[in-house]
């Protein structure tokens, strides 16, 4: 439908009729998912709380095992005991007692060789 045309002393008037629209985005919060948000945020704080002591307590334990493992096979450190018939926890215990030294092991040599013996 056009506009309507009005002629007041010979001036002319137009009138029109518009509709405007605005898209809005809206938010709408699902009380269920929301609640399960809530849910798994609460269990999983303790639970990181619980890692991060964990970690503290059980770090030289975990030193241990790795330097045990990289002792493995090592000229220079004589590892008595046999390594297939014990777990990552009982080689620690039994190897408490022995003393470690970290140096060079061809002191003779232009450039020496850094070894864990």
């Amino acid at each position: 439908m056009g506009p309507t045309w009005y002629f007041i002393n010979s001036s002319v008037i137009a009138h029109n009729n518009a509709t405007t629209s605005t898209e809005q985005e809206i938010l709408v919060c699902h009380r269920t998912w929301l609640v399960r948000l809530l849910i798994a945020t609460l269990a999983m704080f303790p639970a990181s709380l619980v890692n991060i002591v964990l970690g503290f307590v059980t770090y030289v334990l975990d030193l241990a095992m790795n330097i045990l493992k990289n002792l493995r096979g090592n000229p220079h450190f004589d590892l008595s005991i046999s390594g297939a018939i014990l777990d990552d926890r009982q080689r620690p215990r039994i190897l408490k007692n022995v003393m470690v030294r970290f140096g060079d092991v061809a002191p003779e040599e232009k450039v020496g060789h850094l070894a864990v013996g």
